[in-house]
């Protein structure tokens, strides 16, 4: 039924059918899947079209991709797309998320991401996660380029290198921060971060004075964190 060898396989196993016998009622019932634009030599053949045959996702997951304005705005006709997972992805600077209107949750891992402006489209995420991000020119993230203040409540910067830290402050619903594998110049913001409950830092900053806010728990781990290696990350498939 579907081009895509990735759908196929992950269709089979979610369903416990040969593909032959996958019937459109079943691909209805699918909330979530993962999905590749690539086959397992890298090479993009997949249409991301493919993907409006699950209406129903709310969660989906792509790898190995190059994702482009045009995919954005095919993943806009799925109504009740909630969350997208991005892994080894190359994210081309066009891209705008405010198309997806109903996206609450976005992750970025291992991914190419030339222009971080692209996360300013994102308006109304409840979570944000960019795990080892890095592009052509080694570029810092700034943290005025992520929107989404009025609504982000859970917001990870893990492997990042961070410009301006003081703009965490607009982040005043934020609960949860996790700044693991990152340097911060300072933590003074904390102080302005009304709802942050939980941060995440570098063992060397556990001792940092602005991080003593009453109430603040200040963890150093995660359980079952897996944490990649920066420079080796930056392989696309």
């Amino acid at each position: 039924m579907l081009k895509n060898e990735v759908m196929n396989e992950t269709l089979e196993v979610m369903l416990n059918k040969n593909r032959k016998n996958i019937t459109i009622e079943d691909l209805q019932q699918i909330k979530t899947i993962y999905f590749s634009k690539a086959t397992q030599d890298g090479e993009q053949v997949f249409p991301i079209e493919e993907v409006l045959l699950l209406p129903n996702i709310s969660v989906l997951s792509i790898a190995s991709s190059m994702i482009t304005q045009e995919d954005i705005e095919v993943l806009s006709q799925l109504p009740k797309l909630r969350a997208i997972n991005f892994t080894k992805c190359i994210l081309d600077e066009n891209v705008d998320f405010s198309q997806l209107s109903s996206l609450e949750n976005l992750s970025i891992s291992r991914s190419f991401v030339n222009n971080f402006q692209i996360l300013s489209t994102a308006k109304t995420l409840k979570s944000l996660e960019l795990f080892f991000p890095y592009n052509e020119n080694d570029d810092d993230l700034n943290i005025s380029d992520i929107s989404s203040e009025e609504t982000l409540e859970m917001l990870t910067l893990e492997g990042c290198d961070i410009s301006n830290p003081t703009s965490f402050s607009k982040f005043t619903k934020v609960k949860t921060l996790s700044l693991l594998s990152t340097t911060v110049q300072h933590f003074d913001f904390v102080n302005h971060m009304n709802s942050l409950e939980t941060i995440y830092v570098e063992p060397r900053y556990v001792q940092e004075q602005s991080l003593s806010k009453e109430g603040l728990k200040v963890e150093t781990s995660k359980f079952n964190l897996a944490i990649d290696d920066k420079e080796g990350s930056k392989n696309l498939v």
